[in-house]
């Protein structure tokens, strides 16, 4: 099953938060968010369960917690963007963001595709994955800002580079590379 949840921006509103505290928003699977100011808040994120989320148009920042593994296919916000999935892996397969920053927490891993992330200048990139993150040529596009990496188990890419980043902090990692 596909939902699509669109909110008119009209400056009176336009929020799309959580009305159930820690039980299931949205369950399909394909999400699709447009024309939103913004998605949940820090403390009480949007709860889904779905395999893929599609994001355009939204305005202000950002907060979901996914149940289980999800694919970032296209997601472009004007804010921060932050997801957490309690029990799975998160491919970021397309996130775009306008200089804001990009909080990926994921149980599991962490995959981003090429150019899966890009920040366009300085929004910071925060992935912490509790087994591998891989990253894709060019993976991760923030040229002046600061990405933070923190895995479990490996953090892997291509043959190419894989982070553009003013700095690239790495914090806790088996392995840098392949190994």
């Amino acid at each position: 099953d596909n939902v699509t949840i669109s909110q008119d921006d009209t400056g009176t509103g336009g929020n799309i938060l959580d009305g159930n505290g820690g039980q299931a928003n949205v369950i399909a699977s394909v999400l699709t968010i447009d024309d939103a100011a913004g998605t949940g808040v820090t403390d009480n994120p949007l709860d889904t369960t779905i395999a893929t989320l599609n994001m355009s148009t939204i305005s202000g920042a950002t907060f979901l917690q996914e149940a289980d593994d999800i694919n970032l296919l296209a997601v472009d916000v004007d804010d921060d963007f932050t997801l957490q999935s309690v029990d799975g892996t998160i491919t970021a397969t397309n996130v775009d963001t306008s200089n804001d920053d990009v909080t990926l927490t994921a149980a599991n891993g962490v995959a981003v595709g090429l150019t899966g992330i890009n920040t366009t200048n300085t929004g910071d990139v925060t992935i912490t994955a509790g087994t591998t993150i891989a990253i894709g040529v060019v993976g991760i596009d923030a040229p002046d800002a600061i990405v933070t990496l923190a895995a479990g188990g490996n953090i892997t890419g291509g043959a190419a580079v894989n982070v553009n980043a003013d700095r690239l902090n790495i914090t806790d990692a088996a392995n840098v590379g392949t190994a």
